[in-house]
């Protein structure tokens, strides 16, 4: 509760008062300690000594355009050492530079069960939205033999991101037919049947998302999607 007061406040000063508050709010956040820890047990004692969730203040005022709260913030990002400060600190940070010197370590010690939505997901999302032209030989590195947890979560990084190399990455893994857990309707008047969604699936998902004139529907059994998929690759390749 008293973490949430004070980033509430924080806010709330940097939003209606930016040029009387910034200088104080910025001298709060340089005195954070943002080292990292290896434990839940850790990042409680780091929380009980700073007075407030270390990331959650970050993300509360990161925001703001102020020469000094942007120098703090950047402080926080260049020291950080959990991935959840550095996102948090990332929205105050403009040297592309900086950001990939501290993003694409984290990425390349991804472990390969990097699941969709787990810290790779936060991380390329992060590094593909704030350095898109940068961005793609990471992006290619983690899918550097990467089995279907990290293939699935490069369709999902990929159907959020706005990059034009996107078809590079994806094309490949419309030929990847191994299934994921989740499953979806064959039909949905009929709510009993269900198949397991692939690799090849989501990616043409994240295609047509990406591309308004290619088409794909979840729906159906698995030759009526190979059917779509197919289509999808035969106009990828009058594209080249």
């Amino acid at each position: 509760m008293a973490s949430q007061v004070q980033c509430d406040a924080a806010l709330r000063l940097l939003y209606y008062f930016p040029k009387e508050s910034a200088q104080v709010i910025a001298e709060r956040l340089a005195k954070l300690d943002v080292r990292h820890t290896r434990n839940a047990k850790e990042l409680i004692r780091l929380m009980v000594a700073n007075g407030v969730r270390q990331d959650d203040l970050i993300r509360a005022t990161s925001w703001s355009r102020e020469p000094a709260l942007r120098a703090a913030v950047t402080g926080i990002f260049k020291r950080a050492g959990n991935s959840s400060v550095l996102l948090a600190a990332l929205p105050a940070v403009d040297d592309v530079s900086l950001i990939h010197r501290r993003l694409d370590p984290l990425i390349d010690a991804l472990p390969s069960d990097d699941w969709p939505y787990y810290e790779g997901f936060r991380l390329l999302s992060a590094l593909g939205k704030h350095s898109p032209a940068t961005a793609q030989p990471v992006f290619r590195r983690y899918l550097r033999d990467a089995g279907i947890p990290r293939r699935l979560t490069m369709c999902a990084v990929l159907r959020e991101l706005d990059v034009p190399w996107d078809v590079e990455l994806l094309a490949p893994l419309l030929e990847d037919k191994r299934i994921s857990p989740d499953q979806y309707e064959v039909d949905s008047r009929n709510h009993g049947l269900q198949l397991p969604i692939r690799v090849c699936d989501r990616a043409a998902e994240s295609l047509a998302a990406n591309h308004p004139d290619l088409r794909f529907v979840l729906a159906g059994p698995h030759a009526d999607l190979d059917k779509q998929i197919a289509a999808i690759r035969g106009q990828l390749a009058k594209r080249r």
